[in-house]
C-alpha cells in the first residue's frame, strides 16, 4: 500500500501553508510556459493569473457567445486552411461539432445536470458552431484592400494560393510557448515562413489592425520563432506576422433566415396604391444558408443593408495587415518585448503562494463581477469548498486555446 500522506496544517495566511494545503486537496500548481495572453491578464489582475494558469481553474459552467463564437470562428479558419475546399472544410467542421456536443452531453451527466438543461446547453452551442461557419464563409468572399502594400483579393483566393506548412502548432522555446493560426510560405517566396494571426473582432478591422505592430502577442509569436530551427518548414528566414480581421456581424441567426415568397399583389390603399407590395413571405424553419447569405450582404452592404454601403467601401469588414521582421527587430520594439517578457517571467517564477499575487478589480470591463471573485471573497482555507461549490475544474492552458481578438 502507497504510504500514508500526513494531513497538512490549516493554513492561517496565504503563503506556503496555503500552497501545501491546496495541494494536499488536489489544487496543485501547474508549471506553465508564457502565452502571449498571459501579459494582458497579468497585466489586468494577477490574482485572477495565477488562479487560471498556476491553478489551471475554469468554471465548467460558464459561458460567453462571444467566447464560444469566437472559438467556433477559429476552427473554421484552421479547417479551411487544412482542406481548402468548402465542402472539404465543412465536413471536418461538422465532426469538430459533433464531437464537442458529444463532449457536453457526457459533461451533462457526469455533473448530474438535468435532460432540459443539457438539450439547453447543446442547441446554443450548435447555434454558436453555425453562425461561427457562417460569418467565416461570407467573409471569405469579401473583398479586403489594405492600407499600403500587400495582397489584395479574397480570403477565399487568398488561403488557396498560399502554402500552409503548419496548423496551429505548439512551438515551444525555452519557458515560451507560442500556437499561432498557421505558418505559411508564398510560392514565389518558399524560404520566407509567416506567422498568421487571424482574428474576429468587434471593433472595424482596419483600427483593429492598427494596434497589431505593438501588441505583445505579435512579438511574442515572431520572437519565440524566430529562434527557432526552420528546416522542419525548409525555410531559411522568419518573413513576419500577417494578421486577418473579420468583424463580426451584428445581425443574429434567426427568422429572416427563412426561404420566403414575394407577394407582389397591388396594393389597395395609401401613397402606393397599386403599386406591387413586394413583400416577403417567409415559410419554414432557419437555415444557416440563408443567414450565411445575409451575413455576406451585410459585409458588403446589399440588400437590406445597402444603406452600409458608402461606409464599406472605406472600411472593409475583412482585412489584412503585414508587420515585417524588420518593424519588429527595430531595437526599440526588442527593448519593449524583453521588458514585457519579464514582466510575466516575473509572475511565472514567482512561489505558487495565493499572497505572492495582487489582486485586480473584480469588476471587469463588461461591468460583470469577476467570475473567480469567490476566491477573492475568501481564505484559501475553504478554496476546495468553492471549487466544488461554484463548479470550477482544473484543465491543463496549454492546450488549443485562441488567442485573437475574440471577444
Amino acid at each position: 500500500m502507497p504510504p500514508e500522506t500526513e494531513t497538512p496544517k490549516v493554513p492561517t495566511s496565504g503563503g506556503k501553508d496555503a500552497a501545501e494545503w491546496l495541494h494536499y486537496h488536489g489544487l496543485a500548481p501547474r508549471s506553465v510556459g508564457i502565452r502571449s495572453s498571459d501579459y494582458r491578464s497579468l497585466r489586468t489582475c494577477p490574482f485572477t493569473w495565477y488562479l487560471s494558469r498556476r491553478l489551471g481553474l475554469v468554471k465548467a459552467s460558464k459561458y460567453s457567445a462571444a467566447l464560444s463564437r469566437g472559438s467556433w470562428a477559429h476552427l473554421a479558419f484552421a479547417a479551411y486552411c487544412l482542406r481548402k475546399e468548402r465542402e472539404a472544410a465543412l465536413e471536418m467542421y461538422d465532426n469538430a461539432i459533433d464531437l464537442r456536443l458529444e463532449e457536453l452531453r457526457r459533461y451533462g451527466k457526469s455533473a448530474g445536470q438535468s435532460p432540459e438543461l443539457v438539450r439547453e446547453i447543446i442547441a446554443r452551442e450548435e447555434k454558436d458552431a453555425r453562425t461561427a461557419w457562417a460569418w467565416f464563409s461570407a467573409a471569405i468572399q469579401v473583398s479586403f484592400r489594405p492600407d499600403g502594400e500587400g495582397p489584395t483579393g479574397k480570403l477565399d483566393g487568398w488561403l488557396r494560393a498560399v502554402n500552409v506548412v503548419a496548423q496551429e502548432p505548439m512551438l515551444r522555446h525555452e519557458d515560451c510557448v507560442i500556437q499561432p493560426d498557421a505558418l505559411i510560405t508564398f510560392p514565389k517566396d518558399p524560404d520566407t515562413l509567416w506567422i498568421v494571426d487571424f482574428k474576429t473582432t468587434s471593433a472595424s478591422p482596419i483600427d483593429r489592425l492598427q494596434a497589431c505592430p505593438i501588441e505583445f502577442q505579435t512579438q511574442h509569436y515572431f520572437n519565440v520563432m524566430n529562434k527557432l530551427p526552420l528546416s522542419e518548414y525548409s525555410a531559411k528566414r522568419v518573413g513576419g506576422v500577417i494578421h486577418i480581421a473579420v468583424q463580426k456581424p451584428t445581425i443574429e441567426f434567426g427568422m429572416k433566415d427563412r426561404a420566403y415568397t414575394l407577394d407582389t399583389s397591388p396594393l389597395k390603399s395609401g401613397p402606393r396604391k397599386g403599386e406591387p407590395r413586394n413583400e416577403k413571405i417567409y415559410l419554414g424553419e432557419p437555415d444557416p444558408q440563408f443567414y450565411e447569405g445575409r451575413c455576406y450582404q451585410w459585409y458588403v452592404g446589399e440588400d437590406e443593408y445597402l444603406h452600409l454601403a458608402p461606409e464599406r467601401l472605406t472600411n472593409p469588414c475583412v482585412n489584412i495587415s503585414f508587420t515585417s521582421a524588420t518593424h519588429l527587430l527595430d531595437s526599440k520594439l526588442v527593448s519593449q518585448y524583453n521588458s514585457r517578457l519579464e514582466f510575466c517571467r516575473s509572475y511565472a517564477n514567482r512561489e505558487p503562494y495565493p499572497d505572492n499575487f495582487e489582486m485586480g478589480d473584480p469588476i471587469q470591463g463588461t461591468g460583470t463581477p469577476s467570475a473567480y471573485m469567490p476566491f477573492m471573497l475568501t481564505d484559501p482555507v475553504v478554496w476546495p469548498d468553492v471549487v466544488r461549490g461554484e463548479n470550477f475544474v482544473q484543465r491543463d492552458r496549454d492546450d488549443a486555446v485562441p488567442e485573437g481578438d475574440i471577444a
